[in-house]
């Protein structure tokens, strides 16, 4: 790494991989650092003998892709690796309509501005949506269900990055990038959203970062940011190098946070309040939080001809049932599941299940890899996760909501005691009473496609007994 750069961006995620690449293409000498590893192909975990390859905690050297927060109001899902949180989403790519922009959002931001950049990154990720010739069994469950309930008109299938070759393929550099990159035809294995080892689905990695190292840019995994601050016409940005066990600086006349919502937001709290190297930025940091109106819910032990719905076949999400032009707005998409090994969700969304309890118990205790507690940890992550007794049940469907909530929540730093010497951790405030009537009428719509299925019904269990939200 050198001593300075024009510009230091922190994230490899959509924020810092677009703009590492754009930047890197127009002559800039550009540095990307990451926190998480820079995943190959085959090498995300399958199995489930050691919580430390699925999760992260770069404290206790936990160096997996996914940073599970359990907070008191909501739980959120992030990613660690080069690629960011394309590498745990589920492919989708949908438009912004253009009454968004309406409210919340600067006066020269609306969708005919953003209409050349969609179409840019449509091109540069390749979206198309699950080709014809694939009818798969909960695809065209939904589409029966929705034209029952007199929606047919507005179900649809999203775009989606992914590489749609003849299926288990190989061919190098597909799209003609110029860069070292073999890439697999579609398997419909189902397993976008924990990393794909087969390189079939358009994550950045495969595309905008290599891109922009052919153009100069420099990309450091497992460097973690922990400060900035200014320095005359610049700013140092302190990392840790998580391979080495060393720390180090870099100048950046420019820096780009492209860390994440948490990832960014907790940083530049930090550099505000706590080490006061950024005094001068918004007290509004932190402030009007949104959940995306995330809304995970299920149906189980579908019926009739809907009794083989196969989610594990094919992509995550293939298609969805838009719920627009009304109020609340949102889109109710059908999802799938990753590994018979996660088997035991089907059962977390009965009311009296206690897995996801255990789920939870057996992450958090993950987080203590040298103590007494590491043995115990690992025993009930595998017991949970994976020892799900039988294969991944054929008549069940899980669906996800994503709409406009109240975007009221708060990102903040609390002590967990109000004293000095007590660390200052992250906090998420977020109150569902204001986006009470968007959940409402999605667990109401919900209800009508799940009736279609002939399922028994099940809301999300968080939700529903705990007003808890799950992004």
């Amino acid at each position: 790494m050198k001593d300075a750069y024009e510009v230091v961006i922190i994230g490899s995620g959509f924020g810092g991989a677009i703009t590492g690449c754009r930047l890197a293409e127009a002559g800039y000498s550009v540095c990307i650092l990451e926190r998480g590893k820079h995943y190959k192909k085959g090498e995300f975990p399958r199995k489930f003998d050691d919580s430390r390859d699925w999760f992260w905690n770069s404290k206790l050297d936990f160096n997996g892709f996914i940073d599970f927060r359990f907070d008191k109001d909501i739980a959120v899902l992030l990613s660690s690796g080069v690629g960011g949180g394309s590498l745990i989403y589920a492919n989708v790519h949908i438009r912004a309509p253009e009454n968004i922009f309406k409210q919340g959002w600067p006066r020269d931001i609306n969708r005919d501005v953003l209409s050349s950049y969609y179409d840019k990154v449509a091109e540069m990720l390749n979206v198309s949506p699950l080709p014809e010739h694939k009818n798969l069994p909960k695809t065209e469950a939904i589409r029966k269900v929705a034209d029952e309930i007199g929606k047919g008109n507005d179900w649809d299938k999203p775009d989606l990055a992914i590489y749609w070759g003849e299926e288990r393929v190989e061919k190098e550099d597909p799209y003609g990038f110029g860069i070292d990159i073999v890439q697999t035809g579609c398997r419909y294995c189902g397993e976008c959203v924990i990393g794909c080892n087969y390189y079939s689905k358009n994550t950045l990695d495969l595309n905008y970062i290599p891109v922009a190292v052919n153009n100069g840019a420099e990309c450091f995994p497992l460097h973690e940011v922990s400060k900035i601050e200014q320095e005359d016409e610049g700013y140092n940005v302190f990392y840790r190098d998580l391979d080495k066990k060393t720390e180090g600086v870099v100048f950046g006349k420019k820096v780009i946070v492209a860390a994440g919502s948490l990832g960014s937001t907790e940083l530049l709290l930090r550099c505000r309040y706590q080490y006061k190297t950024l005094p001068k930025l918004s007290k509004s940091l932190g402030h009007n939080f949104s959940g995306n109106g995330d809304f995970l819910a299920g149906a189980l032990n579908t019926k009739g001809e809907f009794a083989d719905l196969q989610p594990r076949n094919g992509p995550t999400i293939t298609s969805f049932i838009k719920y627009w032009n009304q109020y609340p707005e949102f889109y109710l998409e059908e999802g799938g599941m990753p590994l018979d090994e996660l088997v035991f969700l089907a059962g977390a969304f009965r009311p009296d299940s206690d897995y996801l309890k255990k789920l939870k118990r057996s992450i958090l205790r993950s987080i203590f890899p040298r103590t007494i507690f590491r043995r115990r940890s690992n025993k009930l992550f595998i017991e949970t996760i994976g020892k799900g007794e039988g294969e991944l049940p054929s008549d069940m469907m899980l669906f996800l909501a994503m709409g406009r909530d109240a975007a009221d929540g708060q990102i903040r730093l609390k002590r967990i005691f109000p004293l000095p010497f007590f660390p200052q951790k992250l906090d998420l405030r977020w109150r569902n009473k204001q986006s009470m009537p968007l959940f409402d009428k999605i667990i109401e719509e919900q209800k009508k496609v799940t009736e279609g299925l002939i399922p028994i019904w099940v809301c999300n269990f968080h939700f529903s007994h705990q007003k808890l939200s799950v992004v």
